[in-house]
């Protein structure tokens, strides 16, 4: 006899039965109260948008993000509504961040486009040695595959090497924001200073490295960039080669889904400084967990509206 009050079903419920989801209103719930409402877009230069509204405690909040997302599972999208002051993180295949999350303090509400949101990310891939040859390469100084070295050692002089990655989900002549590479360190050779000179294999469909002409022997981009860095094991780097994707996505024979091949050669390493990559894992999938190729397509990530209602969350 306690559940006194006010109820209305979505249609074609019974409103004796209906639990909370199926009911438009209920006078058990509180009501939600608007404070502040709102509206704009995030950009890559500026991932986290802060809204002050200096209630003094964490209020309710909606968030509504306009993005059509291109890997569902893994972004906040225009049909999910954030309505809790907690952080929400939805994480992908190697723990990419591709998602939006919000969340708010006594102070603030903070929407933020986390690091992968709205870059196409690609790998090389690598869960059997036969893959590794395909999209791997090194000339130290005789040509081979399976793994990457770059830099100069005593044992074996120069070395050159090159990474072919897989399905590059970008159309032709798209004019691109950003293209970043992030090597994965394996190991290293010495401790002076590798300095790079990387090229794009100039290819519109790269070929597998253990047939045909060998990787670092193919044609290369006109656009080259210089990468100097004192390599650590463990680590990842993340180098900027728009220029070169950008030359390579221009190709009139380039289609969306091809693979783009990327060279690295020794640049002026005095001996003995190297870094290598070849302990390869295998935890996303049939991908890679080390080096990478991000291309962000648009500065402009995606729009957002919210709602900062009055009522209180947390304290």
């Amino acid at each position: 006899m306690g559940d006194y009050g006010i109820k209305v079903t979505q249609p074609g419920y019974d409103v004796s039965t209906a639990i909370p989801n199926q009911l438009v209103f209920s006078s058990k719930y509180q009501t939600l109260k608007v404070f502040s409402q709102g509206s704009g877009t995030i950009t890559d230069s500026g991932r986290t948008i802060t809204v002050a509204h200096n209630l003094g405690y964490v209020p309710f909040f909606l968030v509504h993000s306009g993005t059509d997302p291109v890997y569902v599972a893994d972004y906040v999208d225009s049909d999910d509504l954030v309505i809790n002051p907690v952080a929400r993180a939805i994480t992908g295949a190697c723990g990419i961040s591709r998602n939006i999350i919000a969340y708010a303090d006594t102070s603030n509400l903070y929407i933020v486009a986390q690091a992968d949101f709205g870059y196409d990310i690609a790998w090389p891939l690598c869960d059997t040695a036969a893959y590794r040859n395909d999209n791997y390469a090194n000339e130290d100084p005789t040509p081979a595959t399976g793994f990457v070295e770059v830099g100069k050692t005593a044992a074996d002089g120069l070395n050159y090497g090159a990474y072919r990655f897989l399905t590059v989900n970008v159309a032709q002549g798209t004019t691109i924001a950003k293209a970043i590479m992030e090597i994965h360190v394996g190991g290293v050779n010495g401790s002076n200073q590798v300095k790079m000179r990387i090229w794009g294999i100039n290819e519109d469909n790269t070929a597998e490295f253990d047939t045909g002409t060998f990787a670092t022997a193919r044609g290369k981009t006109t656009a080259s960039v210089d990468y100097d860095f004192n390599p650590s094991v463990g680590s990842f780097y993340q180098i900027t080669v728009t220029s070169l994707v950008q030359e390579i996505l221009n190709r009139a024979g380039w289609v969306s889904g091809n693979q783009l091949g990327i060279m690295l050669w020794d640049n002026g390493t005095t001996q003995d400084g190297s870094w290598y990559e070849d302990e390869f894992t295998s935890i996303c999938g049939t991908y890679c967990a080390n080096t990478s190729l991000r291309i962000l397509e648009s500065n402009t990530l995606t729009s957002y509206k919210y709602t900062i209602f009055l009522n209180k969350a947390e304290d």
